[in-house]
């Protein structure tokens, strides 16, 4: 189950995304959650130091009152302006002190991920993987963390849900949906795109089962570091995804998969015009 909370001046996250009429047993559940900035004002700064970041910490610990720990600590981009090392060595220290178990990088690339690892062992490497993303920067990371035994998250399996063909165009989108601003679904790029769609129905067809999983399916094929986290907002979806960790591809079935892609090379960055750097990726 997937929840989605937005939170005013003042809310704690923690709190409020966590609460449920009858509460789950800790043992049962997993809380993964993103926070932005939304309130703050344009002129606002924010400034994070060792400091900073250890207050917040101890807020969140403070707020669980003890009834669940903090596993893992992302870091959602790596800031180019500061070494990773040096990042690392104090997210290191407060392992150190039990203030979380493991280290996660996001949208990092492999010489980052390896630098990082040589200061602390690093648990996690989340970044995008998929039929519409699987280039050279990708195939890297997954070598480097196989080689090292770090997971991979590999979020976005399904393109933001164009890959499971539920879509032929942006028009079935509602008013207000970001996927109409993102480079990939431009009208110019989307019909390229759209190819390896097709294409993987095809094979999805002759394997038997449905696109999404076929997707999943075929990102976890890669490497068994890597554990893919599609979205999913139905019960039927979620269902439909699981099921795709008991379905085994062929030699044959991944290649074909490989062969729409290189057939069809996928037009635009995730996100839209302008460089990797300057939307805070692969740093």
């Amino acid at each position: 189950m997937k929840a989605t909370a937005k939170f005013g001046p003042g809310d704690n996250a923690s709190e409020k995304s966590a609460w449920v009429p009858s509460p789950i047993p800790d043992e049962q559940v997993f809380d993964c959650l993103k926070a932005s900035l939304d309130s703050v004002s344009p002129a606002a700064k924010m400034v994070l130091n060792s400091a900073n970041l250890k207050r917040s910490v101890d807020n969140v610990h403070a707020k669980l009152r003890g009834t669940k720990k903090l596993d893992v600590f992302q870091c959602a981009r790596v800031d180019r302006k500061y070494p990773i090392k040096e990042t690392i060595k104090v997210l290191s220290s407060f392992v150190n002190e039990g203030k979380f178990d493991y280290i996660e990088l996001s949208e990092a690339q492999a010489p980052t991920v390896r630098r990082a690892n040589a200061v602390h062992p690093i648990a996690l490497v989340e970044i995008e993987i998929g039929p519409w993303c699987y280039d050279d920067p990708v195939k890297e990371v997954i070598a480097t963390c196989q080689e090292l035994g770090v997971i991979i998250p590999a979020y976005l399996p399904l393109g933001r849900g164009f890959l499971s063909g539920k879509y032929k165009s942006i028009k079935g989108l509602e008013e207000g949906d970001i996927r109409k601003h993102m480079g990939r679904f431009r009208e110019e790029y989307l019909k390229n795109n759209m190819t390896i769609v097709e294409g993987n129905q095809i094979i999805a067809v002759r394997k038997g089962v449905t696109p999404a999983q076929l997707c999943i399916a075929w990102a976890s094929s890669l490497s068994p570091q890597i554990v893919p986290i599609p979205g999913s907002s139905t019960k039927e979806r979620t269902q439909e995804n699981c099921a795709a960790a008991d379905i085994q591809l062929s030699a044959d079935d991944v290649e074909a998969a490989k062969k729409v892609l290189e057939q069809n090379p996928v037009k635009e960055n995730k996100y839209g015009p302008g460089s990797d750097e300057d939307w805070h990726l692969w740093g």
